[in-house]
């Protein structure tokens, strides 16, 4: 499914989110928390999120599953507007 571009939004300012077209599968390791660079899946919700930022309380209210990690400098995402396009790839 990648290069996949995606519609986002951005979130208490820790995350930007958006619905995907696709189920994936064979998918672990669900949790309730996440760390900077993360890009998740949630089944909840059939969305992916990028985590850039954590906040004093770093616990959600669903599961997600890590799928990948931001490789690039996290700043980039304090600076986008509300809503925005994101292209997924896999790193080389």
């Amino acid at each position: 499914n990648f290069p996949l571009t995606i519609s986002m939004v951005g979130y208490s300012g820790r995350e930007y989110y958006g619905d995907v077209d696709f189920y994936p599968q064979h998918l672990e390791g669900s949790q309730k928390t996440f760390e900077n660079d993360n890009i998740t899946y949630c089944e909840a919700h059939h969305n992916m999120a990028i985590f850039y930022a954590q906040t004093d309380n770093p616990n959600l209210s669903v599961d997600v599953i890590p799928i990948g990690k931001v490789t690039s400098n996290l700043s980039v995402f304090d600076d986008l507007s509300g809503s925005v396009q994101i292209t997924f790839a896999l790193a080389e």
